[in-house]
């Protein structure tokens, strides 16, 4: 069976495009957004807080701009977007920070929402 190719994924389109916005909000908050970011952008203080706790070292203000909006999309997926498996969600997290990221990207936000992850995991046991 040959195997998928994401790019043509249309829920992988869509996560692009929300990420494009997500990173075009931290330049410029005042302009339109999708439905799905809006509602990503509403519950940013619950998702940073999620991030600040899980990468103690590193301060939201130093988090690459990009690695910041696939972080917020992932934790949005994971914490109030049910119905998406949450280890899709850190698989196609770590697909993206491949994609836009830097070197380090896609282990820094798998180890991120790892964590956060299994905080939440541990929370409902």
């Amino acid at each position: 069976m040959p195997k998928k190719n994401k790019k043509a994924d249309p829920r992988h389109k869509e996560r692009q495009r929300i990420i494009r916005e997500l990173y075009s909000w931290s330049f410029n908050p005042h302009q339109e957004f999708s439905e799905k970011s809006q509602k990503i952008i509403s519950k940013l203080s619950d998702i940073d807080s999620q991030i600040e706790k899980s990468a103690p070292k590193w301060p939201l203000k130093r988090i690459n701009r990009i690695d910041l909006a696939i972080l917020r999309l992932s934790i949005y997926e994971l914490k109030h977007s049910g119905g998406i498996p949450p280890k899709v969600a850190i698989n196609e997290a770590v697909e993206l920070a491949k994609e836009y990221g830097g070197e380090n990207s896609p282990s820094f936000i798998n180890g991120v929402l790892g964590d956060i992850y299994s905080k939440t995991k541990n929370n409902h046991e």
